[in-house]
């Protein structure tokens, strides 16, 4: 194929020049940025969704690492970024989640020659950024096929082996959360263990988190989400999620009820911060989860500090407070609800204090509070309250 003969002889004059400065450039420190050695899981995951895709799978075996979407085709650009180092202009960055460029690179911890099947293009990637043409697979059909031979010269095909194993047993239920498009997660270790992860929409604001392990559910999560889009970013929204515990009664759940009668929004032992995808070392010191498209370090791992991300914190603490009323009018902004939200007295990040704030202003200033010993007011502001000596908000006289 001309178009990638071409690349190939313009990724080769790179390479030459690399050669040229070989004491003061090395390409393998890419490898070093990430935050654990199974990045490149959520890398191929980023692809995907930026491609549209609403299923992927991955299938693990001693000596390979294969997975499938079914997403849009490469394109030119794409084949053109993959085996490049960072390049994106302003406006694709808006558009994608993720990049291929660095980010791509982390395959390279466990393979030479990463391949890659689409309906569009076959090519394989040698010496970081040097395509190759493959022979087309016709049994792929419309789905998009990436392949990692394990053999590195620096990693083992046993030790990628294992790395990727943890790495897709302990995909986190959070992984699908924040998503778009990709809908079913699902993953095979070699013909032993296979393992699928669903996201069902119950509703507008209501989302589960299916685990399947060996076709038995082993773990249902359920989240209580409110999102709203990114002025001037037209796939980028900003969301926040809720966990949910289910209303348990004679050890059965009601599933025929409204979300009040089988579900109260409980604290999260960590609430996590994600773009997209949980960033790992990020806390906000809140007890819900947040999502925006922040500006990421480069190991996606944390936050930057950076005027950038000031607009999105911004929009979140606007949607945390507008949230409340939605919580209440479900029926589920009750005493216990109150400890999810953050106080004056909650050590939060100084970035993240817009939310606090945001918060407890709405808690003050509108019917929010829970008042259970007033027939005609069930919520009041706070700044109208006073406790009683059992501790109940009542109404000031």
């Amino acid at each position: 194929m001309a178009f990638i003969n071409q690349l190939a002889e313009d990724r080769r004059k790179f390479l030459d020049g690399l050669e040229a400065n070989k004491d003061d450039i090395n390409l393998g420190i890419f490898q070093d940025f990430y935050p654990d050695k199974a990045h490149l899981i959520y890398e191929l995951l980023q692809n995907a969704e930026d491609a549209e895709a609403s299923a992927v799978s991955f299938l693990l075996s001693e000596n390979n690492l294969s997975f499938e979407h079914n997403g849009r085709p490469f394109s030119k650009e794409d084949v053109k970024k993959i085996t490049g180092i960072g390049a994106s202009t302003k406006n694709e960055d808006t558009d994608k989640i993720g990049q291929f460029g660095i980010g791509f690179k982390a395959v390279f911890v466990y393979t030479e020659t990463p391949r890659i099947w689409s309906p569009t293009f076959a090519f394989e990637i040698s010496h970081w950024v040097v395509p190759s043409e493959l022979p087309t697979n016709l049994g792929l059909g419309d789905r998009t096929r990436f392949e990692f031979p394990f053999n590195s010269r620096k990693t083992s095909e046993r030790r990628a082996y294992a790395e990727l194993q943890d790495g897709l047993e302990e995909i986190s239920d959070n992984t699908l959360l924040f998503l778009s498009c990709i809908k079913e997660i699902q993953w095979q270790i070699d013909d032993t263990r296979k393992g699928r992860l669903l996201r069902v929409r119950h509703s507008e604001n209501h989302i589960e988190i299916r685990r399947e392990v060996d076709e038995e559910v082993t773990k249902s999560a359920h989240f209580l989400c409110f999102t709203e889009s990114v002025e001037e970013l037209e796939r980028q929204h900003v969301s926040i999620a809720y966990e949910l515990q289910p209303q348990v009664s004679d050890g059965v759940v009601d599933s025929h009820s409204g979300l009040a009668k089988r579900f109260r929004i409980v604290k999260a032992n960590r609430g996590c911060v994600a773009v997209y995808f949980t960033a790992a070392k990020e806390t906000s010191n809140l007890r819900f989860h947040l999502h925006a498209p922040f500006v990421p370090e480069l190991s996606r791992s944390s936050i930057k500090d950076t005027p950038a991300n000031k607009p999105l914190l911004q929009q979140l603490a606007v949607l945390a407070a507008r949230s409340l009323s939605t919580i209440r009018d479900l029926g589920l902004l009750d005493q216990e609800f109150l400890a999810v939200l953050p106080n004056s007295h909650d050590a939060i990040p100084t970035q993240y204090v817009p939310i606090q704030l945001a918060i407890i202003d709405a808690m003050n200033e509108q019917p929010l509070t829970p008042v259970h010993d007033q027939a005609d007011c069930s919520h009041a502001p706070a700044t109208q309250l006073l406790r009683n000596c059992s501790g109940t908000p009542v109404l000031l006289a």
